[in-house]
């Protein structure tokens, strides 16, 4: 029991033991937009709804946090830390997921462009709808982009012989 409560504590005091949660996005489906009504409602209730709203900001600064966390623990400078975290984004596997992201982004880019020309509340709503559900794809391609570098940190410490977990 007192193990317990000894890990409970220390992962209140140390974010280096919680990896952030992917958080859940709003869903509006082409079946809401078809209907008018149900339409009006899905649009309403979205957009009383802020609690998303900022979310990916949030979730990737936590990233941040969990990483700059566990980086302070291996004892590099900070350019000595860019300088690692560098190799890691030159990866093959970093860049993949970043091509993948900046092609959801330019997608994003081209149907916020469009909406005021779709000439209805349908087809706008099924663009709001389509770039909502682009969300989450791009949020997971960052997680696992960050997955990379947590897993890079992981190997430098047993490199190094340094618990990440202290």
């Amino acid at each position: 029991m007192f193990t317990l409560f000894a890990l409970l504590a220390a992962a209140a005091s140390n974010p280096s033991l919680t990896k952030p949660a992917l958080p859940v996005m709003p869903s509006l489906t082409m079946t809401d937009c078809e209907n008018p009504k149900s339409r009006t409602t899905r649009l309403a209730e979205i957009e009383e709804d802020k609690s998303w709203t900022g979310s990916a900001d949030r979730f990737n600064s936590a990233w941040v946090d969990y990483l700059e966390a566990r980086m302070d623990k291996l004892g590099m400078s900070k350019s000595e830390q860019n300088k690692f975290l560098d190799g890691v984004a030159d990866s093959k596997e970093f860049k993949a997921l970043q091509a993948k992201n900046e092609a959801i982004l330019s997608q994003m880019g081209q149907d916020f462009e469009t909406i005021k020309d779709t000439g209805s509340e349908e087809g706008a709503c099924k663009t709001v709808a389509g770039m909502l559900d682009a969300l989450t794809p791009m949020m997971q391609n960052a997680t696992q982009q960050y997955e990379l570098m947590d897993m890079a940190i992981v190997a430098e410490a047993k490199r190094r012989k340094i618990s990440l977990n202290d």
